[in-house]
């Protein structure tokens, strides 16, 4: 081989060996970012549940789980007119082809707060309970946020969007965002990033009559205050 030649392919060469070394470490990388981002994710996949009803649909979210007993929070509006004395009330997993599917009972419910727990019987399985984050009222506009929820009650439904401002409603600041919302997702959270998880900061309402916008949420404040009045202890 004369030199010539060597000059010739001794780039092409030199290209080669350079994306040999590289493109590993550039993988490496990657699937560490893919696994760092799906460990953030899993604060808000696992907790996300579907409430279903034979006349509505909606979310929650899974805030505590004891011995047996799995409690789920979700907005009394999606229990329907009935509300505690709505019937068949089942508790699933959006995040399944083949869910397992669970008959809850309402424990507590508050048409003020437009709230609602409820409870069910997970047997010897493990639930990842949600991180309440009690820091809704003092986001600022811009800040972003994700939400999370079951959607139309049969598949999980994803946003991102930011603050917009508030909506007063019985005297309580409810926070606004720019995310789009569809019939479904009342009950679910919406979140902000905080190191290397999600924590939710307030919960959906997809259904108001005074806010046919579908863009407001509950601040994880009141939901807390709430708590401490019924006497709930997470």
């Amino acid at each position: 081989m004369n030199w010539s030649t060597v000059k010739r392919y001794l780039p092409v060469a030199l290209f080669v060996l350079a994306a040999i070394m590289i493109i590993p470490t550039i993988s490496q990388n990657n699937d560490a970012d893919m696994t760092d981002r799906e460990a953030k994710i899993r604060y808000m996949l696992e907790p996300t549940v579907g409430v279903d009803n034979p006349l509505r649909c909606g979310s929650g979210t899974i805030i505590k789980n004891e011995k047996t007993k799995v409690y789920v929070l979700t907005n009394r509006h999606v229990l329907g007119d009935g509300g505690s004395k709505s019937n068949d009330i089942k508790v699933f997993s959006p995040n399944k082809l083949s869910p397992d599917i669970y008959t809850s009972s309402v424990l507590f419910e508050s048409k003020e707060y437009d709230l609602a727990i409820l409870v069910f019987n997970g047997g010897d399985r493990e639930f990842r309970p949600i991180i309440f984050k009690p820091e809704g009222l003092s986001l600022g506009i811009f800040d972003d946020i994700v939400v999370y929820a079951a959607g139309l009650c049969e598949t999980p439904t994803i946003g991102s969007g930011m603050i917009t401002g508030t909506e007063m409603y019985n005297d309580m600041p409810m926070i606004r965002t720019n995310t789009m919302m569809i019939p479904g997702m009342s009950g679910g959270g919406i979140f902000v990033r905080d190191g290397n998880r999600y924590v939710m900061v307030s919960v959906c309402l997809a259904s108001w009559p005074k806010y046919p916008q579908l863009n407001v949420s509950v601040p994880v404040e009141y939901i807390l205050a709430w708590f401490e009045e019924i006497g709930f202890k997470l």
